[in-house]
């Protein structure tokens, strides 16, 4: 996959370019040992309106650890009955690849890392359903660099939305949330780029 990186000309790059602003949730942070708890995407069309919205608890099939549900308030009983990442494959699949759209997420390679051996574990290859990726965290990192803003030295996708931009957080850690955040902070990050 191709990460974007030309934040100075990101108009231009994502004009008439689908995006899917996405998040998960999982059982840990090693995507090969871990599993998703969650996702949840909006899909967002070239005039840059919501078209889309998916969200999903996924069952991991291990147990989510009590320190995970401390983080994501998602437990062992809420994804019990929940689809396997299998079932809710489809889904996943028809969402992402619409239109060959750009992913859009904070911490993308944490999201892509998941997904990439998720699906690789149905035996799909994740690089022949998109190609192209946007990292907000990354973003944000290098506009705050070029004195753009001040990130106050932190780029937590929470504290840049509500300390620095003032994006109202609908509650963290739950996908779709962090969704309708990040799709914000992007927002707020386009703007910046056409001063």
């Amino acid at each position: 996959m191709n990460e974007i990186k030309n934040y100075n000309e990101i108009s231009s790059i994502l004009a008439g370019r689908y995006l899917v602003v996405l998040d998960t949730e999982t059982t840990g942070l090693d995507p090969v040992k871990e599993r998703l708890t969650e996702f949840g995407a909006i899909l967002i069309d070239p005039n840059r309106s919501q078209v889309m919205e998916f969200d999903t608890l996924i069952n991991p099939e291990v147990d989510v650890p009590e320190n995970i549900t401390q983080i994501t308030g998602i437990t062992n009983e809420m994804v019990s009955t929940a689809p396997t990442f299998k079932t809710a494959s489809t889904d996943i699949y028809n969402i992402i690849s619409y239109k060959n759209p750009v992913i859009v997420a904070h911490n993308a390679q944490f999201d892509i890392g998941f997904l990439r051996e998720s699906f690789k574990r149905i035996g799909i290859d994740f690089e022949l359903i998109c190609t192209d990726y946007l990292c907000t965290r990354n973003f944000a990192k290098e506009f705050a660099k070029q004195g753009k803003y001040d990130n106050k030295g932190k780029n937590a996708l929470e504290h840049l939305a509500k300390n620095v931009f003032g994006i109202p957080d609908p509650g963290h850690h739950r996908a779709l949330n962090d969704v309708t955040v990040c799709y914000e902070l992007l927002k707020k990050l386009i703007e910046l780029s056409e001063k």
